[in-house]
């Protein structure tokens, strides 16, 4: 806002269009003159191509770790790193590499640097520009660190007491449990959510039948395609949410589901991944079919951890595989 009131023409990119749409919606309330005035204001990178060089004073690329080399149907693009420096005097890139999630996300700080020396760019990447604190999460680093050594991302593990973060983080044995509790939580003021990984089908999208996740008892469908505002329709709290609904916004509690992508080795001791178990309907991620087994644990943990760093007060877990709930409950003690 500091840009707009001082004249200048800027915006907020971001590939993902679900926080676009709960951002417009906070702030205009669907008044149609509120939209009209601030949509310009919120834009994806799609198309960016068609655009005259330096266009934009500055351009805020949110989730920048999503870009794409070639978004479909964008016939211009080339690539959105090279397009989003293009296209603005000022290009600010929010960047975490550990929440890329797809075969085809390529924004990294080394992509970005690549196009700054042929656009003739100048690059500032230094400790300054480093995020050192958060809002979601309780504000706590300590947190993610939490999330590493329990996803075993990182050989070497940094000692962390959950106890002492003031963050709720519970795994339970049923997802119906989870979802009770998760239930009273977005009583309070609608800022709870469910949300899983790769491994459930799209039944009810494909018109083959009337749940897309089915566990025991527990029955659930995925967010609705029409639904653009998910993360805050107060209609919507009993679907849940895939990491492109979810990633790029927040919530107060967050409810993961993790389910046989994901399981852990009690000989080894070893959290363990499984490409087999992504849902042949998975067309956006490339998980199932990627050739690197190491790049396919990569993106399967960035994935969970990407999830399970969603809460700002607190985070439940229920896991499908037994013996990864009972490690996980091991972790908190």
């Amino acid at each position: 806002m500091e840009f707009i009131s001082q004249s200048l023409n800027a915006s907020y990119v971001t590939k993902n269009s679900a926080p676009r749409n709960a951002f417009l919606e906070i702030l205009t309330h669907s008044d149609a003159k509120k939209i009209v005035d601030i949509k310009a204001l919120f834009r994806s990178p799609f198309n960016l191509s068609n655009l005259s060089a330096n266009l934009y004073d500055c351009l805020i690329i949110d989730e920048a770790h999503r870009l794409v080399k070639k978004m479909y149907g964008d016939w211009n693009g080339e690539n959105q790193v090279k397009e989003c420096i293009n296209a603005s005097l000022l290009s600010i890139f929010m960047l975490d590499e550990d929440q890329a999630i797809t075969t085809k996300d390529i924004g990294s700080v080394a992509e970005i640097e690549e196009w700054c020396k042929k656009l003739g760019s100048r690059v500032i990447h230094t400790e300054e520009t480093k995020l050192v604190s958060q809002f979601r999460c309780n504000g706590s680093d300590a947190y993610i660190q939490f999330l590493d050594n329990l996803l075993q991302r990182n050989e070497e593990q940094v000692s962390v007491d959950l106890t002492e973060l003031n963050y709720d983080f519970k795994v339970f044995d049923t997802p119906q449990e989870m979802h009770d509790a998760l239930y009273q939580k977005n009583l309070i003021d609608n800022k709870s959510r469910m949300v899983a990984g790769y491994c459930y089908d799209w039944n009810v999208k494909n018109n083959r039948g009337d749940w897309d996740i089915i566990i025991g008892t527990f029955k659930a469908k995925w967010n609705l395609k029409d639904d653009s505002i998910w993360a805050i329709n107060p209609k919507s709290f009993e679907e849940v949410g895939c990491i492109h609904t979810a990633q790029g916004l927040e919530f107060d509690y967050v409810g993961v589901i993790i389910g046989k992508d994901l399981t852990y080795n009690n000989e080894t001791g070893k959290v363990e991944t499984h490409q087999s178990a992504i849902s042949k309907d998975d067309k956006s991620s490339g998980i199932r079919t990627l050739k690197n087994t190491q790049e396919a644990r990569r993106l399967i943990l960035n994935t969970y951890k990407t999830l399970l760093n969603r809460g700002q007060k607190g985070c439940y877990v229920y896991c499908e595989d037994d013996a990864l709930r009972k490690y996980m409950k091991t972790c908190i003690k």
